[in-house]
């Protein structure tokens, strides 16, 4: 999909910034925001997200590695922040990747949930979280409204092709309080 405005602040004062990798990045000179226009299709942002992608990670497929240990560290740091806001319950990580921050969730009591669009990292979070991996997008998930206590998208919204309508979806599933 092509924009005609900046897609955070709705201004027309957009001016291509550059190309890269065959895609074009556009600036706003109101706001500043830098985005792609057009936009990726849904398949091919899926196809952003396949093993290649992982390949510096240093993962194999079985989701073990230096880096996993590095992110869980990293996340139990920043559940610690969460905890002051939120009291352990349910919790949806979009774009949980291969499920790191849903162990280090899991670890702390939390009841964890995650949506990916990888089907390659989405499988390796499926091997310890079954079911409560949806592969696809949040607003392909239907969840129930308020099922979750927190939300949380790590290096997430700025790849949102609408964040409006993601943040909606989020307030839709969060629980009132």
């Amino acid at each position: 999909m092509r924009a005609d405005a900046c897609p955070l602040c709705r201004r027309l004062e957009i001016r291509k910034a550059f190309s890269k990798y065959g895609y074009d990045f556009f600036a706003c000179s109101s706001c500043g925001l830098i985005f792609l226009n057009p936009w990726p299709t849904p398949d091919e942002l899926r196809g952003f997200y396949g093993k290649a992608y992982y390949a510096p990670w240093g993962e194999d497929g079985s989701g073990v590695s230096g880096t996993r240990d590095n992110k869980i560290r990293t996340f139990q740091e920043w559940l610690k922040r969460i905890e002051k806001f939120s009291s352990r319950g349910s919790l949806l990580d979009v774009g949980c990747a291969m499920g790191f921050f849903l162990e280090a969730a899991e670890r702390r009591g939390w009841e964890p949930y995650g949506v990916e669009v990888s089907r390659y990292s989405s499988e390796i979070a499926k091997s310890s979280f079954s079911s409560r991996i949806f592969t696809g997008f949040l607003e392909e998930a239907r969840f129930e409204p308020g099922m979750f206590d927190c939300v949380t998208m790590f290096d997430l919204l700025e790849h949102a092709v609408c964040a409006e309508e993601l943040l909606s979806e989020v307030t839709r599933i969060l629980r009132p309080e």
